[in-house]
């Protein structure tokens, strides 16, 4: 069973701790030694640092709602937003959740006026077909051929071609006839076979980002990429001569957020070997549960007590991986591929 420890965070205001877990394509290593408050015993615990500021949990965000964006606002979003704002959002592949979250992000961002690019895992080279079906209908005939190119008809679907992702692009296009000013970028850069050569890959990417960023740079840009990518620090366990995405687009956005996915647990669309090593097997299968918990008093809450399912949390400090915070999308659900 996994040893699961309560810890209190805070920055502008805001306590809360964060779930640390195997998500995307890599395993996370846990962030650097805090103040263990509460813990589910047994816990080996290592010298705990002083003890921090007890600080007040925020209350959910009072204005109403807009309607197109859902019923409830995303607590703590209004934190890491601002004209020019670049925030990744470090994706568990293959869940319901994330991509639902990364489309209330979106509208509520530009429910108020602010033209918002939401950047996309996908091959840049397929962009003219997102182009299509925002500027379509929504048919099931446009859906199809949304899904017509290679991306959506690998052999093995690590979620980045989800039913979740199709009904987020979908979300963003009638949000755009509602009149938002939303556009969708398909930004990933594909080397060949196998995908691309780590660091000159990640390089690539962050170099187009950046190009498409210098057009308008006091709109908000949210690139929604795996967890590994979303990385702002260098070197990873496998390589550590590696550089993620995240890294280069802190060297040149030195304001840029980076918010990993966070969950109580659940499932999604996982591609991994089979026990015998010789077959790879894709499903929907448990992830595993983050080994840190929010303390029930640290939990953002509502005036009238209940807490929210959504909400974005800041470090005091970056992560050794580089997140700056996280973004808790609830209890995940799978995805299967969208063209299964």
């Amino acid at each position: 069973m996994a040893t699961t420890v309560s810890v209190s965070l805070g920055r502008l205001g805001v306590a809360f701790a964060a779930w640390v877990a195997t998500l995307g394509c890599a395993t996370t290593r846990q962030p650097e030694p805090i103040p263990v408050i509460v813990a589910d015993p047994p816990v080996q615990a290592a010298e705990p640092a002083k003890p921090q500021p007890k600080q007040p949990p925020p209350a959910a965000d009072l204005r109403p709602a807009d309607p197109r964006c859902g019923t409830e606002r995303i607590v703590g979003l209004k934190a890491v937003v601002h004209p020019g704002s670049f925030i990744l959002l470090g994706d568990r592949y293959g869940s319901n959740e994330i991509p639902e979250f990364a489309g209330t992000m979106v509208c509520e961002i530009a429910a108020d006026g602010t033209p918002v690019h939401l950047g996309l895992e996908i091959p840049k080279l397929d962009q003219p077909y997102a182009d299509r079906y925002l500027a379509s209908a929504g048919t099931a005939d446009d859906r199809s051929r949304l899904i017509g190119s290679g991306m959506w008809h690998r052999t093995y679907e690590d979620g980045r071609s989800s039913v979740a992702l199709v009904d987020l692009i979908e979300r963003l296009r009638v949000l755009r006839v509602s009149g938002m000013p939303i556009e969708v970028h398909f930004y990933d850069v594909v080397f060949g076979k196998g995908g691309g050569p780590g660091t000159e890959k990640e390089k690539a990417v962050a170099k187009g980002l950046l190009e498409l960023r210098a057009k308008a740079p006091w709109d908000v840009y949210v690139v929604l990429t795996g967890n590994v990518h979303a990385r702002t620090t260098p070197s990873v366990p496998w390589d550590p001569q590696f550089e993620p995405l995240g890294y280069h687009l802190a060297q040149a956005v030195p304001e840029l957020v980076s918010l990993d996915a966070a969950y109580p647990g659940g499932k999604a669309w996982i591609c991994q070997l089979s026990q015998l090593g010789t077959r790879i097997r894709c499903g929907a299968r448990y992830v595993d549960v983050p080994p840190y918990r929010l303390r029930p008093e640290d939990l953002p809450r509502a005036p009238d007590g209940t807490v929210p399912t959504r909400f974005v949390g800041l470090w005091p400090k970056p992560t050794p991986e580089g997140f700056h915070g996280i973004f808790h999308v609830g209890e995940l659900t799978a995805s299967p591929p969208a063209a299964q």
